[in-house]
């Protein structure tokens, strides 16, 4: 899925917890169109992509292909005015969570 991220100019998808991480470790710029149910978390996930100038928010709603076609060129001009510069915030946070779970699984040994 990196390379996928790498080679996009926008990565436009649904904001779960994991694909934030993943556009901020790779320095994509995303139009994140959270689940319309839930309790919002999908929104408050982008927040800090959004406050770093990284990702912007639309709702299910609005997102149609008039949408695109209307804000193709403003996307493209936000994605490369955006820092290209990943985050190694979430890559160290997964290590971590790997050690810890391999540490429950074989104790100390």
């Amino acid at each position: 899925m990196a390379t996928a991220y790498l080679a996009a100019d926008i990565v436009i998808s649904r904001s779960g917890a994991v694909t934030c991480a993943e556009v901020n470790t790779l320095g994509r710029y995303a139009l994140f169109i959270p689940l319309p149910i839930g309790n919002g978390e999908q929104e408050l996930n982008a927040q800090d992509l959004i406050a770093e100038q990284r990702a912007e928010i639309l709702s299910q709603s609005e997102f149609n292909s008039q949408w695109i076609i209307s804000h193709i060129e403003s996307l493209i001009s936000k994605s490369a005015a955006a820092p290209v510069e990943g985050s190694a915030l979430d890559i160290d946070a997964a290590s971590k969570i790997a050690s810890l779970m391999e540490h429950a699984m074989h104790g100390s040994e």
